[in-house]
This record gives C-alpha cells, sequence and structure tokens, in this order.
C-alpha cells in the first residue's frame, strides 16, 4: 500500500476516498476537537496530531494531501484579503510540511476563488520547494451529486512532471467525447416542475425568490450574495 498524510484532515474524506485507490493514511493533522474524535472512531489505529503548525512530517511518503482553510478566499467573504490572512495563511505551514517530509507526490485543494486570491503564491511556492505542479477545476455535479460545487485541485510532483506527460487527464477530458458526457449530465439536471409534469429524479431544487413563486434550478447552489434576504433552495425528496 501508498503511504499517505492528510493535513487539514476534517472529516477524512481525502483519506476516505485514496483508500478505495489503495492507498493507507498513517497521519491525520486536525485541529476542531470533535472531527479528532470522528477521525479516531473510524481510523483507530491512525495517528492524529492536532495542530498543523506543531507537526513535524516524516520524511518520504509517498503523497501528502490537504484542503487549507478557504476562509480568507472563498467568495462568500467579500472582505477576504486572500491566502495572506490569518486562516488562509496556513498555507505557508502547509509549504513548510511539504518541504520537510518531501512527499512524492502532494494534492491541494480549496475553493474557486483561490484563482483569483492565491494561486500564483500556491504554484510559486511549490516551485521554490522542487516541485512541478498541475491543476485543474471539477465541479460536484459532474460527479453525479446535484450541487454546483467547483473546486481547485493542484498536484504537485517532486523533481518535476516529466515531458508530454498529463497527470490530471486534461486532454481526455477536453475531448469532445468528455465534453457530450458532460452535457448529458447537465440535461440530467432539468427537469418539467409544471403542475402535473414529471421530475426526472428523486432531487429537486427550487429557490423562492421573495415572493409565493419558485424557481426551479436543477441544482443546488452552494452560497449566493441574496442568501440573507431570500429564501435558499429547498430540497424535495422522492
Amino acid at each position: 500500500m501508498k503511504d499517505h498524510i492528510d493535513l487539514f484532515s476534517g472529516i477524512g474524506c481525502f483519506s476516505y476516498g485514496l483508500e478505495q485507490a489503495g492507498f493507507q493514511t498513517t497521519d491525520f493533522v486536525e485541529y476542531e476537537k470533535h472531527l479528532r474524535s470522528l477521525l479516531r472512531k473510524h481510523w483507530p489505529n491512525t495517528h492524529i496530531h492536532e495542530d498543523v503548525r506543531e507537526y513535524h512530517p516524516r520524511n518520504g511518503a509517498f503523497l501528502m494531501s490537504g484542503g487549507f482553510p478557504c476562509t480568507d478566499i472563498s467568495v462568500a467573504n467579500p472582505r477576504g484579503v486572500g491566502i495572506s490572512g490569518q486562516h488562509s495563511g496556513l498555507w505557508k505551514e502547509f509549504k513548510r510540511c511539504i518541504q520537510e517530509g518531501q512527499p512524492r507526490y502532494v494534492l491541494i485543494e480549496n475553493v474557486f476563488g483561490l484563482l483569483q486570491r492565491g494561486m500564483g503564491t500556491v504554484l510559486q511556492d511549490l516551485a521554490q520547494i522542487g516541485y512541478d505542479a498541475a491543476w485543474t477545476i471539477i465541479d460536484s455535479k459532474y460527479s453525479g451529486v446535484p450541487q454546483r460545487r467547483r473546486r481547485v485541485y493542484i498536484l504537485g510532483v517532486r523533481n518535476g512532471i516529466p515531458n508530454g506527460a498529463d497527470p490530471l487527464e486534461n486532454n481526455r477530458r477536453s475531448s469532445n467525447a468528455s465534453r457530450s458526457q458532460a452535457e448529458s449530465v447537465d440535461r440530467g439536471f432539468e427537469g418539467d416542475f409544471e403542475k402535473g409534469g414529471n421530475v426526472k429524479g428523486p432531487t429537486a431544487f427550487f429557490t423562492r425568490q421573495r415572493s409565493d413563486q419558485y424557481i426551479e434550478c436543477g441544482l443546488s447552489g452552494t452560497l449566493a450574495k441574496r442568501d440573507w434576504k431570500s429564501y435558499t433552495d429547498l430540497v424535495l425528496q422522492d
């Protein structure tokens, strides 16, 4: 099994997914006490560390992953100062852990706002400590979740990405076949929600717009500026 260090672990989503691909997590690093208790329940034999600022990884892990805090990066925070902020600035600790541990690969996740509020810093820092990087955007709706949730994923490779390599399969994902598949997914979220009409799936999303009128929106949003004065999306099952 390939070994994996999970920084900013949360509820262990990275580790859960990577286990399906043959990885074994050796270390969690999570600040929130209630999340550490959940990790301990599901991974009782894995080391759990409390503070990334005090964590020193062992050298030579195959993969290190993490989604560092998005608080100062997210577009939901119009006053966010970006990757230099109090919370999102923990990226510098992520960088230190990479530099100390020298994993073969690094997987980094953050919100779409990273593109405007810190992407250059992340890529420059990775290059500075000897990692080439490839990045992409993945929207959760193309994984079957009826929600628009775009996330940036960055793959760092120690000592460089081989010439001509395509580690995130961007060429395949840019093909006509992939585009047709994406369009098919989009159509799958559409439905006729008029009275007496047909709902295609067990779940539908509606938004109430400051009136008694409901608008079918196909996908659930994450957060909108209007949410403080309008009803958020409603979920109807079955």
